[in-house]
């Protein structure tokens, strides 16, 4: 499915119009983008490498399975297998229509948590990605979506749209000022995203790399996240993708984390 919409003026009485129709065009996009990734059940196989200015490496794995219909709640649902410290620790996202809900579940205490939205400025698993960045679909009742301009990026034409909180309450618990994607149009994908702190400095950059085409689905399967203030990586990378799983709901029921 392809979406294409743009508006432009060259009058200059209709500047403020201008700038509210390349809002409209930025949430447009945005919707476009959340309708690519859509899916009916998807698990992949995910190797995470944490790499610092000093000391080895660190390794882990999880699986990730996804469920995100057309028009119904985006469930996501990573279960770390390796190593053996933190094999079944799980993180349980729900994303309803401006409202999104985690969960998390560590076996060494045998319990499930629910997270409090200060909590999504956590790093996750130790990494450098945190848990707002692991959302699933764009959030239209808390985020502000305008497109900047296009630029070419690795090759393919792009669309630059700035992420920003919408109220005050999203812009208290966010941790980032600003967010800038690349969105690639004709296979909506995100390329590059850029992540600004609140005193505007650019913070971290997500890069994806290993694009593949899974029937009519395009999807990457490696994404690196760098640390620009201390210097670190994260690198996810994807393995043994699947699509079409049969899943439900109750698959990603807070109850069943830690079966």
């Amino acid at each position: 499915m392809q979406r294409r919409a743009g508006l432009w003026t060259v009058l200059a009485l209709t500047v403020a119009w201008t700038t509210a129709a390349w809002a409209s065009d930025g949430e447009a996009l945005m919707r476009a983008l959340d309708d690519s990734m859509a899916t009916a059940g998807e698990r992949i196989t995910v190797q995470m490498t944490r790499t610092t200015g000093s000391g080895a490496p660190r390794e882990a794995e999880f699986v990730m399975t996804t469920l995100a219909p057309l028009g119904e709640a985006a469930r996501s649902k990573i279960v770390f297998t390796k190593p053996a410290g933190v094999a079944g620790t799980a993180v349980l996202t729900v994303e309803e229509e401006g409202k999104r809900s985690q969960w998390v579940y560590v076996p060494e205490v045998g319990m499930v948590r629910k997270l409090a939205s200060p909590d999504r400025t956590e790093a996750f698993a130790g990494t450098d990605f945190t848990l707002e960045d692991l959302k699933l679909r764009s959030d239209f009742a808390n985020r502000s979506y305008r497109v900047l301009r296009t630029e070419s990026y690795e090759g393919a034409e792009c669309t630059v749209i700035e992420d920003t909180a919408a109220n005050e309450k999203e812009q208290k618990y966010s941790g980032y000022g600003k967010v800038l994607l690349w969105v690639e149009q004709g296979r909506w994908l995100v390329w590059k995203v850029e992540f600004f702190d609140e005193q505007g400095r650019l913070q971290k950059i997500l890069t994806a790399h290993d694009l593949h085409q899974y029937g009519d689905r395009w999807r990457f399967d490696t994404a690196k996240m760098t640390h620009l203030l201390d210097g670190s990586t994260t690198t996810f990378a994807g393995s043994q993708r699947e699509t079409d799983v049969a899943l439900t709901k109750s698959d990603f029921a807070p109850t069943v984390l830690g079966d």
